[in-house]
């Protein structure tokens, strides 16, 4: 292709610059937002507040910023601290699944159901995730509407996750009185001096007490 233009052109350079000056006049704000994120992964929130702060104060209007803001006080389980954070974080990026997940489980933690039901549909909507199928469970399970509880938490429970495991427990919890026979076994053995016994065995997740065994 070179050969077939021949010499000569443009480099481009000081265009190039001018393009990417926005960039470079953001770049401190998204270095504040690294290292809040590197804070909070080392559970230091208030260094990652306050990272997370300053790369606000310098690039306001980027929802991620936000959205870090309000993931740091769920980290905290200051929930209600947190929703102001995620409203923003919705205002500036409003197609973006992270901020109505954070949300709906900010809003769920603190009593706001309906709320909670509402930012986890749409995030689900927007991207589907264990945790955004566990909370819309546990807030139909909740409602009393059992089959869509056993809908959402089947949904998250194909996972080994924190969240696939709580969905695979609430699924049994739901499950289990209506089909108990897909979580325990007995089987009918004779022990060593001869005798008929029945051995039970727990196939579930979670520890069973008063298990009947019924002959049919």
């Amino acid at each position: 292709m070179a050969a077939t233009l021949g010499p000569g052109g443009e480099v481009g350079e000081k265009q190039y610059q001018t393009r990417i000056a926005a960039l470079m006049q953001a770049k401190p704000a998204y270095d504040k937002y690294d290292q809040a994120v590197a804070a909070l992964k080392k559970k230091d929130y208030a260094a990652a507040d306050n990272l997370a702060g300053e790369a606000t104060k310098l690039l306001p209007q980027e929802g991620r910023f936000h959205e870090l803001r309000g993931e740091i006080e769920v980290a905290r389980k200051h929930y209600k601290d947190a929703i102001p954070h995620y409203e923003q974080a919705i205002q500036y990026n409003p197609n973006y699944f992270g901020s109505y997940l954070g949300g709906g489980i900010a809003q769920y933690e603190s009593g706001n159901k309906p709320k909670a039901q509402e930012w986890l549909k749409r995030s689900n909507e927007l991207l589907p995730t264990k945790p955004a199928a566990y909370y819309l469970g546990k807030v139909s399970q909740e409602r009393g509407d059992r089959a869509r509880a056993l809908e959402f938490f089947g949904a998250a429970a194909d996972s080994e996750s924190l969240f696939g495991q709580l969905a695979a427990k609430e699924y049994m919890t739901l499950d289990l009185p209506q089909h108990p026979e897909q979580y325990i076994a007995a089987v009918v053995q004779r022990d060593a001096t001869g005798r008929i016994v029945v051995v039970v065995q727990n196939r579930s997740p979670v520890a069973l007490r008063d298990i009947q065994v019924r002959r049919c």
